[in-house]
């Protein structure tokens, strides 16, 4: 009992930790208390993760990769999202554990092929799962699931920025600047929030887990908005969520996690962050016909393209792809400095 109850534990952290692709566990703690912030989706979140990784325990899932959360953080995604979307009500329930076990299946079918050519899933079974229960329940009001008019899926939606008079809208005009308050709240639009407390919160935890990671989504969120201003593309400004499940993981992911951080890395962040703008508007016109929002697709798809882009190359040209995975982008990089000064000193 013990030893499941420490799995649990430990599979529980990692899997809101590797949002950010982190194992740090002091992170995890800190990201789900921030969930809990809005505690619609920070329960329906908790409960179906929960669920997952009782179900990959269940079924002799391989325990070394289950504990990390990558079989589960999809499960995750789509509890938050679901106590941010709905309503809670008995129906609300039922329809949450088919679409958990749903997911999950996606998440372990998706990580296994995709696994074969040392690619990562991201959150496409999140997005695929998500899009299905939104066409279901619009074509079908007898599932009973209740949509709430929320801020938060306004933005999701419109990829416009709104502005809402609460304690955080005080925060953001007390000497704080418009730029860290949209850094804030991007960042807490990742785990379905608009709140820059929750934004502090998680913005603590990623110094603590990692400086470059800091930098890195600091980085591609002033690239976006910087674009944005010069082309006028969103005129009232790109919307939190928009800001951090694509423009902010997309520097983070290429400029740290799947490259060795370095200055071609960070260059590669840059330029992978002005071609997410195309894929986030582009995407958005395609599924705003289906009035599905695009969630973390872009992202997703740009991320394993580039990946995929770098591993047929012929040479690593001084930008190397991380090949052993430390969920750090410091402990990524020391094997390889080590490496090169050794070299140096041979010379």
């Amino acid at each position: 009992m013990k030893k499941q109850l420490d799995h649990y534990f430990h599979t529980l952290v990692n899997s809101y930790a590797i949002l950010f692709f982190s194992q740090n566990k002091v992170f995890g703690i800190i990201l789900f208390v921030a969930s809990m912030l809005n505690p619609s989706a920070g329960i329906s979140g908790l409960i179906s993760v929960s669920l997952a990784i009782a179900m990959v325990s269940a079924l002799g899932f391989d325990k070394s990769i289950s504990k990390t959360g990558l079989y589960t953080f999809n499960s995750l995604l789509l509890g938050l999202g679901f106590g941010a979307f709905f309503a809670f009500n008995v129906l609300f329930w039922f329809w949450l554990a088919l679409s958990c076990i749903f997911c999950l299946l996606l998440s372990i079918n998706f990580s296994a092929f995709l696994g074969k050519y040392e690619l990562p899933a991201l959150s496409i079974p999140f997005a695929i799962t998500f899009w299905t229960v939104l066409i279901a329940g619009n074509g079908y009001a007898t599932m009973g699931l209740m949509q709430k008019d929320s801020y938060v899926v306004f933005e999701i939606y419109s990829g416009n920025k709104i502005h809402i008079d609460t304690l955080n809208q005080y925060l953001e005009y007390s000497n704080i600047s418009y730029l860290i308050s949209l850094f804030f709240r991007s960042l807490s639009a990742i785990i379905f929030q608009n709140s820059m407390i929750c934004g502090i919160l998680i913005a603590i935890g990623l110094l603590i887990h990692s400086r470059i990671a800091f930098s890195l989504v600091s980085l591609g969120l002033i690239v976006a908005h910087t674009i944005n201003q010069y082309t006028g593309i969103y005129p009232d400004g790109i919307s939190n969520y928009h800001l951090g499940a694509n423009f902010m993981m997309i520097s983070l992911s290429i400029g740290g996690v799947y490259l060795i951080p370095s200055n071609r890395s960070y260059i590669w962040a840059i330029i992978a962050t002005a071609v997410m703008i195309l894929l986030v508007n582009g995407l958005s016109r395609v599924l705003g016909i289906y009035n599905l929002p695009i969630f973390s697709l872009p992202f997703s798809l740009l991320t394993i393209g580039l990946l995929y882009f770098f591993k047929v190359r012929n040479h690593a040209h001084k930008l190397h792809l991380t090949y052993f995975q430390n969920y750090s982008p410091e402990l990524n990089l020391y094997p390889v400095s080590y490496t090169h000064l050794r070299a140096h000193e041979t010379c």
